[in-house]
């Protein structure tokens, strides 16, 4: 079963570039930043309707994608207090517990799943510090 949740402030902005669904957000596609097994991060412009390219005003965001979600990471979410969730939604919930918290964080734009992926989308901040 596909489920999106956009945040607030979000909505109208993804509704426009008609990404309200799942699949749209997993087929989104952009620049990869990183590649594991069944995981990889991508930056994504969300251009302007009608421009088609990126440009000054695009909004960037990084996409996290799960391409493989098990019952055994399922199962071990569930065991650690997060609820039956892929580990992209388990991250979404504790950046969000941060943010409320006032603890300074990437801010959560969208969060779902569809079958076996999952995916969070987190709003790229220029002024944010990499600590590796």
């Amino acid at each position: 079963m596909a489920w999106v949740e956009i945040l607030p402030g979000f909505e109208s902005l993804f509704r426009k570039a008609g990404r309200e669904s799942a699949p749209s957000f997993l087929d989104w596609t952009g620049i990869l930043v990183n590649k594991h097994r069944h995981r990889e991060v991508e930056q994504v412009l969300l251009e302007s309707p009608g421009i088609g390219v990126p440009h000054p005003g695009a909004c960037s965001f990084f996409l996290k994608k799960e391409h493989a979600v098990s019952w055994h990471d399922r199962l071990r979410n569930a065991w650690h207090g997060f609820g039956w969730c892929s580990t992209a939604v388990r991250e979404a919930a504790l950046l969000q517990a941060l943010h409320a918290a006032g603890i300074g964080c990437p801010e959560v734009a969208a969060l779902g799943e569809s079958g076996r992926h999952a995916f969070v989308l987190l709003r790229d901040h220029a002024d944010m510090t990499e600590l590796r």
